[in-house]
């Protein structure tokens, strides 16, 4: 199932301290566990930077994690093999930035 939800993905994200928001995401195996992928550009934070999520079926979980200090978590559904929709939390230490996406396969 974890094959379903890899490659390269449009994200439209709406964020309450960012606003509306357009880049890609690129998703990759995990080589350190069978079920993780690895969420390339997330919160358009840059490449290098992938944070790691938990398939399980059609969902994924993303557990809380540290990337370029802010602290992250979410949730995520796969409807059919093109679109993701996600919702999740970023905190910098300061602020809390909730967030929902919607990503389309490319």
């Amino acid at each position: 199932m974890r094959n379903d939800y890899l490659g390269s993905w449009l994200c439209q994200e709406t964020s309450q301290l960012n606003g509306a928001v357009v880049f890609t995401v690129t998703i990759s195996a995990s080589p350190l566990n069978s079920s993780n992928i690895l969420l390339e550009n997330f919160y358009n934070l840059g490449k290098p930077n992938k944070p790691y999520a938990i398939t399980n079926g059609n969902f994924f979980t993303i557990p809380s994690q540290q990337i370029l200090g802010n602290i992250i978590n979410g949730t995520a559904t796969l409807q059919g093999t093109t679109t993701i929709s996600m919702n999740y939390t970023v905190f910098d230490g300061g602020r809390a930035d909730t967030v929902t996406a919607v990503m389309t396969r490319q």
